[in-house]
């Protein structure tokens, strides 16, 4: 079952309008009527607004009233669109958080066998200098 294109998310929105583009021949050209009706909108000035999303992203060019993909919009579209770009930001936001959590984790331990290691060492040198002073007196 389909999702109604006002249903969809920003994301969503932007790459139904792209993947038609996207679709299509590369160097073949939709006017805004052909995107309108292939993506069942309601709103026309909606379009209006993804278009002009996908034109400042550079993902989109615009020929008088016809729109084509760009090589980048392609890539976009290869490497899953807004939505798979977004999630790969929110992938890479908690990996950073797991390393961060790691790494104080790591850090704690490392200040805790500083602390034994210096509380080592100057047990070892109370022992030596009393073992020393041992011997010479």
């Amino acid at each position: 079952m389909s999702t109604r294109f006002n249903d969809k998310t920003p994301f969503e929105k932007l790459d139904a309008v792209l993947h038609t583009l996207h679709k299509y021949e590369r160097n073949k050209e939709l006017i805004k009527g052909e995107l309108y009706l292939s993506n069942s909108l309601d709103d026309k000035n909606e379009l209006q607004s993804i278009l002009d999303k996908l034109i400042k992203d550079k993902y989109v060019i615009q020929n008088g009233d016809q729109y084509r993909a760009t090589f980048e919009g392609e890539y976009l579209m290869a490497a899953g669109g807004y939505k798979g770009m977004e999630e790969s930001k929110i992938t890479d936001i908690s990996y950073q958080k797991k390393l961060l959590t790691e790494q104080r984790i790591t850090q704690r331990i490392m200040v805790g066998l500083t602390l034994v290691l210096a509380i080592g060492t100057t047990v070892a040198a109370i022992y030596y200098g009393h073992e020393i002073y041992h011997i010479y007196h």
